[in-house]
C-alpha cells in the first residue's frame, strides 16, 4: 500500500475512534432523563454565527418548561463524520441540522421521523415556497430549510482609498476586480492584500467559484445541468483561471489552502484583507463576531463582460433542521422542533441579523442598527434556477470514485493543475457515477428522468408570487 495512502487511512481511523469515544463517553445521549426529572432533547448545529442568539433562547425555554430540558451544542468539526456515528451507535441527537453527505443513508436507515400531514400543511402555509422538500423517492419531507442564503461581494473602502480607488465604485467587471486586487497589495506593504479565499474548508469553493459565477450566466446546480440531465463541471473554468490569476498576481491573502473563514472574515474586519466574498449569515459576523473596525460596503458580483444575467437562487438554501426517528420521547422532541422553528425564534434571530429567513412574515427583514444589514441581504434579480428545490439532483454518493467537486477544485486552485484537464475528467468521473445509479438502480424508484427538466424556468424577473 502506497505510504502517503497508509498514513491518511490510519489519521483517519483515529480520528473516527476519538469521535467514537467522544460520542460514547463525554457525550451521554440525548434521550436520557435528566436528574431534575426532565426530558432532555438535545440539538446538534454546525453553525457558530447565531450561537449567542440561540444559547440564549434555549435559556429561556428550560427556565419556563418543567418536563423538557434543551441541550443545543455546536458540531462545526468533521459534522458529517460525527453524525454518521452517532447514528450508527444509536446516540444521535433528537433534532440536528441535516448533512448532505449522509442524507441517503438517513432514509434508507429509516433514521429520519418523516413530518406528519398537520405540521407539513402549517409549513406550506407559512414558509416561502421550497423551503420544504418532499424527497422524490420515499414521498415525504424530512426538513425545511430556515434561511435565504444571498451571497455578495464586500470590500474595505478604508484600503480602496489608500489604493487610490473609489471607495463608492466597486469593481463591476471580473477584470477590475483583479486590477483593484493588484492596487490593493501594492500599498499593503505586506500585510495587506487584495483578496482571500479560505480553501481550509474545500466547501467554499461553492461559496468562491461557483456562486459568484452565476451573474455571468456560469452557474448550475452543483454542476448538474437540469436541461441535459448530465453534469458539466467545465462552465466553471474561466472563474478558476481568474482566481489562479489573482494567485499568481501575488493578490491572495496567503495561504489560501491553510486559511479557513472565520481566520478570513476576522482580518477582513480588522482591515488587512481589501475584497471578499460574504453572505446573509455574515451580517451578524461583521456586527458581532468580528466587529468590522473599518468601513465596509456590500455590492452584487462582478461578470466577465459587465451584464448581470441574474443571480444565485436564494430560498432554497439555509440550515435544514430534521429530526431522529428514533427519539425516545417524540411528544417533546416535536415540541421542541415546532418551538425551534416558530416565527418568535426566528424572529430574534433575524432582527439580530444571523440571516434572512424563509418564513414568510419574516423574509423580507432587514435588521435596524446593523452595518450594511440590509445590503447583505438584498438580491439580485432575475435568479437563477428559482424554482428548484433542494436536493434535486441526483445523490450519486455511493457510486462516485475519487474525490468530490470540492476537493478537486481546492487542488486545482492550490496545486500545479491543468484546470480544463481536471475539470474534464472531474465532469466524467461524475457522469460515470450517475451512469452505474442508473444501471444499479440502486434506489427503489430511482428513475433519472426525475432530474431532468425542459420545461423549467431558467430564472425568476422578480419575487411577484404569493407564497
Amino acid at each position: 500500500m502506497n505510504k502517503k495512502l497508509k498514513v491518511v487511512i490510519i489519521a483517519a481511523a483515529v480520528a473516527l475512534l476519538i469521535g467514537l469515544i467522544w460520542l460514547m463517553l463525554g457525550n451521554n445521549s440525548s434521550q436520557q432523563h435528566a436528574d431534575s426529572g426532565k426530558t432532555q432533547i438535545k440539538i446538534w448545529t454546525n453553525t457558530r454565527h447565531d450561537m449567542a442568539v440561540r444559547e440564549e433562547q434555549v435559556r429561556k425555554f428550560n427556565d419556563r418548561h418543567d418536563s423538557i430540558e434543551v441541550i443545543l451544542e455546536v458540531m462545526a468539526d468533521n459534522y458529517s463524520d460525527m453524525l454518521n456515528l452517532s447514528f450508527q451507535n444509536n446516540m444521535a441527537p433528537d433534532i440536528f441540522i441535516m448533512a448532505d453527505a449522509i442524507l441517503d443513508p438517513a432514509i434508507e436507515r429509516g433514521w429520519l421521523r418523516p413530518f406528519d400531514d398537520e405540521l407539513i400543511e402549517e409549513y406550506s402555509r407559512d414558509f416561502l415556497p421550497g423551503a420544504m422538500y418532499r424527497n422524490p423517492i420515499t414521498n415525504d419531507i424530512y426538513s425545511i430549510n430556515l434561511t435565504k442564503q444571498v451571497f455578495r461581494m464586500i470590500y474595505n473602502k478604508d484600503l480602496f482609498k489608500k489604493a487610490g480607488l473609489n471607495p463608492d465604485s466597486p469593481p463591476t467587471t471580473w477584470a477590475q476586480f483583479r486590477e483593484y486586487a493588484k492596487a490593493i497589495t501594492a500599498v499593503g506593504e505586506g500585510s495587506k492584500f487584495g483578496f482571500a479565499m479560505p480553501l481550509r474548508q474545500p466547501v467554499f469553493t461553492r461559496f468562491y467559484i461557483m456562486n459568484p459565477g452565476a451573474p455571468s450566466g456560469l452557474y448550475n446546480l452543483d454542476g448538474f445541468d437540469l436541461h441535459k440531465g448530465e453534469y458539466d463541471f467545465t462552465i466553471y473554468e474561466r472563474m478558476i483561471n481568474l482566481m489562479l490569476d489573482i494567485q499568481a498576481d501575488g493578490s491572495m491573502f496567503p495561504t489560501p489552502s491553510t486559511l479557513d473563514n472565520d481566520t478570513a472574515r476576522a482580518q477582513f474586519a480588522a482591515g488587512n484583507i481589501g475584497l471578499m466574498f460574504a453572505a446573509t449569515w455574515d451580517i451578524a459576523v461583521f456586527n458581532e463576531q468580528f466587529p468590522a473596525q473599518i468601513e465596509w460596503g456590500v455590492a452584487d458580483f462582478p461578470t466577465f463582460d459587465g451584464t448581470v444575467t441574474g443571480g444565485f437562487p436564494f430560498s432554497i438554501g439555509g440550515a435544514a433542521y430534521a429530526m431522529n426517528a428514533n427519539s425516545a420521547d417524540s411528544a417533546a422532541q416535536l415540541e421542541v422542533y415546532k418551538w425551534f422553528m416558530s416565527e418568535e425564534v426566528m424572529r430574534e434571530l433575524a432582527e439580530a441579523g444571523t440571516g434572512v429567513f424563509t418564513r414568510t412574515v419574516l423574509s423580507d427583514i432587514a435588521p435596524s442598527g446593523l452595518v450594511n444589514a440590509a445590503e447583505l441581504a438584498e438580491v439580485t434579480f432575475p435568479i437563477h434556477l428559482m424554482d428548484q428545490p433542494a436536493y434535486s439532483i441526483p445523490r450519486i454518493g455511493n457510486t462516485l470514485e475519487g474525490e468530490g467537486y470540492s476537493d478537486v477544485m481546492k487542488n486545482i486552485i492550490t496545486g500545479n493543475l491543468n484546470v480544463k484537464e481536471e475539470l474534464q475528467a472531474l465532469t466524467d468521473r461524475y457522469n460515470d457515477a450517475l451512469r452505474l445509479l442508473k444501471e444499479a438502480d440502486v434506489r427503489d424508484g430511482f428513475d433519472p428522468n426525475r432530474y431532468t427538466r425542459d420545461d423549467f424556468q431558467f430564472i425568476l424577473p422578480s419575487l411577484d408570487w404569493n407564497p
